[in-house]
């Protein structure tokens, strides 16, 4: 076996090898979004059962696939202290309590811009590799 062979046999091992270490990772990526998915749709009934309107639900296929769901809720149905206990009573359900948790700090927020609360409020939910919480107090924009 001449040197040019044996290079070529070492290229194509380590070719395999790293195919084969791609699939091992791709497949355990998969499982963990499964997981993950699975873990944030649970949560979507028990958004609603604290009085949030789910009205849109939404599932995009590609690359980074996501969730979309949109809730509506009136902002008087919901001042601080009911975020507060909503946070306490699902403090160990991390994912439910960090959803909680963004909509008490953004209505604390807008409570320093405006004192008027106007009637609904608007939550999002991008469940993808990276999860992301929008609150719109007021109307949504478009898309």
């Amino acid at each position: 076996m001449t040197m040019v062979d044996k290079i070529l046999n070492l290229l194509d091992d380590a070719k395999n090898n790293i195919k084969n270490q791609a699939e091992n990772i791709s497949a355990s990526a998969k499982n963990q979004y499964e997981k993950m998915v699975e873990d944030w749709i649970k949560i979507i009934p028990q958004i609603e059962e604290s009085g949030l309107q789910l009205y849109s639900f939404s599932f995009s296929a590609s690359l980074n696939p996501s969730i979309d769901a949109e809730f509506r809720g009136k902002c008087v149905d919901f001042p601080l202290g009911k975020w507060e206990e909503l946070i306490s009573l699902n403090e160990k359900n991390k994912s439910l309590a960090l959803v909680y948790n963004t909509l008490k700090s953004t209505f604390k927020m807008y409570h320093k811009i405006k004192p008027e609360m106007p009637e609904d409020f608007y939550l999002r939910l991008r469940i993808k590799l990276s999860p992301e919480i929008r609150v719109y107090i007021g109307e949504p924009p478009i898309a």
